[in-house]
């Protein structure tokens, strides 16, 4: 049994910031410190900045004047930055600078006559807070080619350019499906096509899809939280190559059956995974592959 590790594993920089950000919060105020929503799509991460004082909330009403609140970094809905200036609490701003780029480039999108479509999920964080600055809301569309179809009447309908983003964290090939699919259709007004996802999370598919394709790997270990979008994407390229895929959260999930001797492991986390639950959940695939 043998055990590789992909090389862009753990935290991203993006949630690398977004941590650092939160802990110095903790450990400069006097305040309290809310965390308005997960910071991060991974539950122990977000549980270990409780565990140092943290308080978690949901909605921005709950917090104390004075209080700092530290943001999700998928970025601040308007309406709750704006509910917590209104609190007189002060937010810490732990918005990924990757996804403040794509809320510019909507904005000035928008400005110059564009109508706008958004390839993600209309409920994830990031969405919801890109579509916050917007003007007008803008069509949100999935990775299935059902929702797709609902395209084209809408863009003859408004007659204006479109232009279509993306999610940080949508599925690459899913991206590449649409643009091969939107090509072939002959539609009466222009489109720009911007190619938004991060380049963190395109690395960590390139690097599954090459270690899928060389066909040197027998089993790919995943670890991320289950309601990350960016590992969402990791576990899809694994499922549709029919590798066996192990999605775990932390090594403790991890059983010694799963595996035989002659498996050849690829181990590869989303974005949002700390660093110290991989190295730990590298050492426990190594004790196994050891017999230990």
């Amino acid at each position: 049994m043998q055990v590789i590790t992909a090389h862009t594993i753990g935290f991203c920089p993006g949630v690398k910031r977004a941590f650092q950000l939160a802990e110095k919060a903790l450990q400069s105020s006097r305040e309290p410190v809310f965390l308005l929503g997960d910071l991060v799509h991974n539950r122990k991460a977000v549980q270990s900045l409780v565990d140092r004082g943290a308080i978690k909330i949901e909605k921005p009403e709950e917090a104390r004047a004075g209080s700092l609140v530290v943001s999700r970094s998928h970025g601040l809905e308007k309406a709750a930055g704006q509910a917590i200036d209104r609190r007189g609490a002060t937010v810490i701003d732990t918005t990924c600078p990757r996804v403040k780029k794509i809320h510019s480039l909507g904005c000035q999108l928008e400005k110059d006559g564009f109508a706008l479509v958004v390839l993600g999920n209309a409920a994830h964080a990031e969405v919801r807070a890109l579509v916050s600055h917007l003007q007008r809301p803008p069509w949100v569309i999935g990775e299935s080619p059902l929702d797709w179809e609902k395209l084209p009447p809408l863009i003859e309908q408004a007659r204006k350019p479109v232009a279509v983003l993306e999610q940080t964290t949508f599925p690459q090939p899913a991206f590449q499906a649409f643009v091969n699919w939107i090509q072939e259709r002959e539609l009466f007004f222009p489109i720009e096509i911007h190619d938004t996802l991060c380049p963190e999370t395109g690395l960590r598919q390139k690097e599954l899809a090459d270690q899928i394709r060389t066909g040197g790997i027998t089993v790919v270990v995943l670890l991320g939280g289950k309601h990350s979008s960016n590992t969402r994407a990791l576990a899809l390229l694994a499922e549709h190559s029919a590798l066996p895929l192990l999605w775990v959260e932390s090594a403790e999930e991890i059983q010694p059956q799963w595996f035989g001797k002659n498996n050849r492991i690829f181990l590869t986390s989303g974005a949002s995974t700390p660093d110290v639950q991989v190295q730990k959940t590298f050492r426990y695939l190594q004790d196994i592959a050891a017999g230990k």
